[in-house]
């Protein structure tokens, strides 16, 4: 039976809600007027990096501050409620089984814990046949975790680099998607084959 580890920030939930409050208590923090939601969304997909973004809003600000900032809380429950689902996962999963796969979710999150307690407040803790965490957030922290585990003919779906590494790293198939903090033309710069709107759209690409 393949494997398709589903990767979950930006593929199962979009973030850019949790991220772009990250970014705007910062800014209101050091007397600067946020984007909004829709523009910071913009700007994600057009620079990638926040580094980069605050160039665009012409905003000077001590990256390594605000990398601190953003590290504290990007997994803090406080703002991981601001997570929102993406799609039917109950149904995508369940007709994916049916196809033969096994489907693993497989995340780079730091704290397992707040994961777990995430996928609770969602609904879809027991939908997965396991629950992988990388708990580090390096662009081969995926490959790494997945070294002795995936094997020929399992699918790796996610929105950035990191899945791309592991799937070139472990000769698997990988499957970009749109919903992520990364552009479409980032994935395909980056290797990618075949991006998809979103992963609902694994059931019209797979068998």
């Amino acid at each position: 039976m393949a494997t398709i580890f589903l990767d979950f920030d930006g593929t199962l939930v979009d973030v850019m809600p949790r991220f772009h409050a990250i970014f705007s208590d910062y800014l209101v923090m050091k007397g600067f007027s946020p984007p909004t939601l829709s523009e910071y969304r913009r700007l994600k997909r057009l620079h990638n990096y926040d580094p980069e973004i605050f160039k665009a809003l012409n905003i000077d600000v001590a990256w390594e501050d605000y990398g601190e900032w953003k590290v504290n809380r990007v997994e803090s429950t406080s703002y991981l409620c601001l997570d929102k689902l993406i799609g039917e996962p109950h149904y995508v999963v369940e007709r994916l089984r049916d196809r033969g796969y096994s489907v693993v979710l497989l995340s780079a999150r730091r704290i397992r814990e707040n994961l777990l307690t995430e996928l609770e407040w969602l609904k879809i803790s027991g939908l997965f046949d396991d629950v992988l965490v990388t708990e580090d957030y390096k662009i081969d922290s995926k490959a790494r975790k997945l070294a002795k585990i995936a094997e020929n003919g399992d699918i790796i779906v996610g929105d950035s680099e990191t899945e791309l590494t592991a799937a070139k790293e472990l000769g698997i198939r990988h499957f970009g998607v749109t919903t992520g903090l990364r552009s479409v033309e980032f994935l395909f710069e980056n290797g990618a084959r075949v991006v998809l709107c979103d992963y609902t759209a694994l059931l019209d690409v797979l068998t």
